[in-house]
């Protein structure tokens, strides 16, 4: 440090360094920072998509209908991998929405009101949109994956993790919601019960609920 002071200049060996990426939540390794980096992964990588498709959302040359086969088809399914396993909190859920917003309001365009151009309010795009919401999706992605792991014979692994009980107490506070516990509160808010599995039909069913719902 003496001879960085005297000689002033920075040794060549000081400009090489290890980059380590910092998550800024946290260590993503750590499971109870997973759930939100996650989804802001997902979000940022559906915003990339999203911006490389701007142009082509904002043209007029392509319809409406065009326009949301390429989100449904493009983004969509960028922001969606892996969704099955999600668990959500209002804050998650609120984050896609906005997103999901943002897109919708690319592809329909703003409203000219007296002269004055405005975006278009939350209840229009409800009203434009005639598919299921983001999170709707989402539940019904859950439902189905459901579904699959209770169908699998007993003693499979994927059964065994989803059916398993970690040993000791859970910490004092609020405890966080499991996955199996949300998505289980989204079977009975559709009408069914965790035991309807094997009926592949019902299943079917509580799956289109969820998405309706």
């Amino acid at each position: 440090m003496l001879n960085v002071w005297e000689k002033e200049t920075i040794p060549e060996e000081w400009t090489e360094a290890v980059i380590i990426p910092l998550h800024k939540k946290g260590d993503k390794q750590v499971c109870s920072n997973y759930r939100d980096l996650e989804i802001q992964c997902k979000l940022a990588n559906a915003n990339k998509s999203l911006g490389a498709c701007t142009k082509i959302l904002s043209s007029k040359l392509l319809s409406r209908c065009t326009k949301l086969r390429l989100y449904k088809t493009i983004i969509q399914p960028v922001l969606l991998y892996g969704s099955e396993t999600w668990v959500l909190s209002k804050r998650n859920e609120g984050r896609l929405v906005i997103f999901e917003r943002k897109v919708l309001r690319k592809i329909f365009g703003p409203v000219c009101e007296d002269g004055v151009w405005r975006i278009r309010k939350n209840r229009e795009l409800r009203a434009l949109y005639q598919e299921p919401d983001i999170i709707a999706l989402i539940k019904a992605k859950r439902i189905s994956w459901l579904g699959h792991v209770l169908r699998r014979e007993e003693g499979t692994r994927l059964k065994e993790v989803c059916k398993a009980v970690p040993a000791g107490r859970r910490p004092l506070g609020r405890p966080k919601l499991r996955w199996l516990d949300q998505v289980g509160r989204d079977v009975v808010r559709c009408g069914g019960t965790i035991g309807m599995a094997e009926d592949r039909e019902e299943w079917r069913r509580l799956v289109y609920e969820a998405k309706i719902d």
